[in-house]
Order: structure tokens, then sequence, then C-alpha cells
């Protein structure tokens, strides 16, 4: 599991040192790092309180196996 703290420090320590640069958070997700749907939503709510921009939720492009999903045409 990831540690909250950590993407929080992280984040307030990339903002101090480039505040003139915005943060942009790509890379969330809730697959085997982040197994949990509390877990997931603490991140969804420290993402943004320590200065990100964004936050993307990439299961929304992922299928069952946490691969890409592709639709079909057909």
């Amino acid at each position: 599991m990831r540690s909250f703290k950590r993407i929080e420090t992280n984040l307030l320590t990339l903002h101090n040192q480039f505040q003139a640069k915005d943060i942009w958070f790509t890379e969330g997700s809730y697959v085997s790092w982040n197994p949990s749907f509390s877990g997931m939503m603490r991140e969804m709510i420290a993402v943004p309180r320590n200065w990100a921009k964004s936050y993307i939720l990439w299961n929304l492009a992922l299928n069952q196996n946490n691969g890409p999903s592709f639709l079909s045409t057909a």
C-alpha cells in the first residue's frame, strides 16, 4: 500500500522547490499497489490538497487484468 504521507510530502516538496510550476498528478490508480477503495479515496483527497491541479484515475481505462482496454467497433 502506498504511503499517503509520502505522497503529500513529495507534492509539498515539489511545490516548494518549483512554485512557478503547476503539478499535474497523472498516475492515480486502484490496483495492486493501492488495493483498497478507502486507500484510493485518501489518495484522491490528498493529492489536490497538496498543490496538484489534477488527479487522473487510470482505472477508467484498464481492463480486468490491469491492461489497456480497447473498445471493439465490430
